[in-house]
């Protein structure tokens, strides 16, 4: 379970283009401890934009982040 949480939209053209490449430097630049990725586009979630999801989980200062993207 994550304590704390950060939403950022970010509004593109090709979300799937977009969160892929986003993931992949993410993932590269080893910056937080696990990702997750999401695509709501094939499989519609209720609440939820037709769009794709980064999921980032870290902790900081000893406290567990979830930072959706």
């Amino acid at each position: 379970m994550w304590d704390r949480e950060i939403d950022i939209i970010v509004k593109c053209v090709r979300s799937f283009e977009s969160a892929k490449s986003a993931l992949a430097d993410l993932i590269e630049s080893r910056v937080v401890q696990k990702y997750e990725f999401g695509d709501f586009e094939k499989f519609p979630r209720e609440k939820r934009p037709k769009a794709h999801i980064v999921t980032l989980l870290t902790e900081f200062e000893g406290e567990k982040w979830e930072i959706e993207i």
